[in-house]
């Protein structure tokens, strides 16, 4: 059976298959030859010089990178190292001292550490890289049932932040295990932002308990959200 494409940005797509049989598909391309001559009419030629208007960014949004998601690799801990400093110092800075983040991230993100967690199979540990390479956020999670995935870590570098790439990387833990029924995770009271970010992907709190952390005292959040499968 003859397919009738039509060439746009992304390639061929048969109309066919679309729904269209012959006689439309050649009033497309009627339509299509008379707006390129009507374009090429001299009244036009005032549009040449005009400069094409992108939509503008919402307040508070950046335009969004180009990533890939992949699993970390030992030879970059020290780069995961680097972005977890950075993030942990944005993130608990308000409400913890700067000697305890860096006295913690020293002993929890050593490169030893780090290194130990992304050779561990049972450890999802996968790294968000922008065009030049360089990774601008990560996740690493478990599975302590067969319906349960635990996000141990959600971190993406500051200047990076609302461009979805933190909700990329939570869908690629989805996907790394098939069958999951709900994500489950834990994030501090005081983390206003962290909160906000995961109530907006659907979860929500389940438990609250105390906690001291190098002296410091936090009300810790368990938050779930359930997934809904396909049958």
């Amino acid at each position: 059976m003859p397919k009738y494409p039509v060439t746009l940005n992304s390639g061929l797509i048969d109309l066919r298959e679309q729904g269209i049989d012959e006689s439309l598909a050649a009033e497309l391309r009627a339509g299509f030859a008379t707006f390129a001559e009507d374009w090429n009419a001299p009244e036009m030629d005032i549009y040449d010089d005009e400069e094409l208007s992108m939509p503008e960014i919402p307040p508070g949004e950046t335009e969004v990178e180009t990533l890939t998601i992949q699993p970390a690799e030992v030879e970059e801990v020290r780069e995961i190292k680097q972005v977890l400093s950075e993030t942990w110092i944005d993130a608990y800075r308000p409400f913890l001292p700067l000697e305890v983040i860096q006295k913690i991230t020293s002993l929890w993100h050593s490169p030893e550490t780090l290194a130990a967690e992304i050779e561990n199979e049972r450890v999802f540990f996968n790294v968000a890289k922008n065009e030049q390479g360089e990774i601008v956020g990560l996740v690493t999670a478990g599975r302590p049932s067969e319906e349960i995935v635990y996000i141990a870590r959600l971190y993406v570098l500051p200047g990076h932040q609302r461009q979805g790439i933190g909700a990329r990387l939570m869908d690629a833990c989805v996907a790394a295990f098939p069958g999951t029924e709900t994500l489950r995770l834990e994030v501090e009271e005081q983390n206003e932002r962290g909160l906000s970010f995961y109530r907006k992907q659907g979860f929500r709190e389940i438990s609250r308990k105390e906690e001291e952390l190098e002296g410091v005292s936090l009300t810790v959040v368990e938050m779930e959200k359930k997934l809904h499968l396909c049958p």
